[in-house]
């Protein structure tokens, strides 16, 4: 008879065994599906903690990466026509998770198979969407034409729509990294650019001399009419100053004529004499009254 020891020995080793195999773990980045003989039954998302299963071979558990994966389309650009047959290049990245971990088991298996079908998706939504769009909604200096986030959303959700029901995936968020003309196309459409641009300057500094004639006409005009003003409240000033002169002179003249007399004739002196011509004037004259001794009656 086998000792007691050797029998609690090999019960305990079956029990650590068996637990082994019936009991699992399911971390909080992690989702679980539970197989019947390859038939899923049991599910585990965003449910984490310890689990309980039949033992192999009748069930097994399959874990997969719950958590928020990004797919970049390979790093070549990838050559696309527009509806107007012109070529573009882009890229494209979306983030995704797993939203039915039975689906995605059954349809891709693990992470490289969703991404490679993901990937496929991808391009295939690209390349419609840019195959109806024109070029002039990719890529335009005009804010009124660009339809590039109608396009982008058209994409994501093409492929929202296809992962969700074909894989069980979630595409949370789908985003255009890359847009570009193909390289022997560049240099043109660079030059063209250039060119707009150099339109729109051309009309921008005619808009601005123009309105630079408009703003000149406009002070001169104003000019013109200060100045007139002016000229009518001086011409008005100098008559009013002229009437008060004569006035004043005429007061003058009247207090002491003969004054006058002598005063406007000294001035005439001035005026003949400061010369050098020879001037002959008649001794009777008035203009020699002030000069002789005796004054001419």
């Amino acid at each position: 008879m086998k000792p007691r020891w050797f029998v609690w020995g090999c019960t305990i080793i079956l029990v650590i065994l068996l637990m082994a195999q019936c009991l699992f773990i399911v971390d909080v980045t992690e989702c679980a599906v539970i197989t019947f003989f390859g038939n899923p039954t049991r599910v585990f998302l965003d449910d984490p903690g310890l689990k309980w299963k039949w033992p192999f071979p009748f069930e097994r558990v399959r874990k997969f990466d719950s958590r928020l994966q990004m797919l970049e389309l390979p790093k070549q650009d990838r050559e696309y026509l527009t509806r107007d047959k012109k070529n573009v290049m882009a890229q494209v990245y979306l983030t995704w998770r797993i939203a039915d971990p039975v689906q995605f088991m059954q349809a891709v298996g693990a992470q490289a198979g969703a991404e490679a079908r993901l990937a496929i998706v991808m391009a295939s939504a690209l390349g419609a969407a840019l195959g109806e769009a024109p070029f002039s909604a990719l890529i335009s200096e005009s804010v009124e034409t660009i339809q590039l986030s109608t396009v982008v959303g058209e994409i994501a959700k093409n492929v929202k729509q296809v992962a969700q029901s074909d894989y069980g995936i979630e595409v949370v968020d789908l985003q255009l990294n890359r847009l570009n003309y193909h390289e022997q196309n560049r240099l043109s459409v660079f030059q063209r650019m250039r060119e707009e641009r150099r339109q729109i300057a051309t009309r921008f500094r005619s808009e601005g001399e123009e309105e630079a004639m408009k703003i000149r006409a406009e002070t001169e005009r104003e000019r013109a009419k200060v100045l007139a003003d002016a000229e009518t409240r001086a011409a008005k000033s100098i008559g009013e100053g002229e009437a008060e002169a004569a006035r004043i002179y005429a007061e003058a003249i009247a207090l002491d004529p003969e004054f006058y007399r002598f005063y406007r004739s000294l001035q005439t002196y001035d005026k003949i004499f400061t010369t050098e011509d020879s001037v002959v004037i008649p001794s009777d004259s008035e203009l020699m009254r002030f000069l002789l001794d005796e004054p001419i009656q």
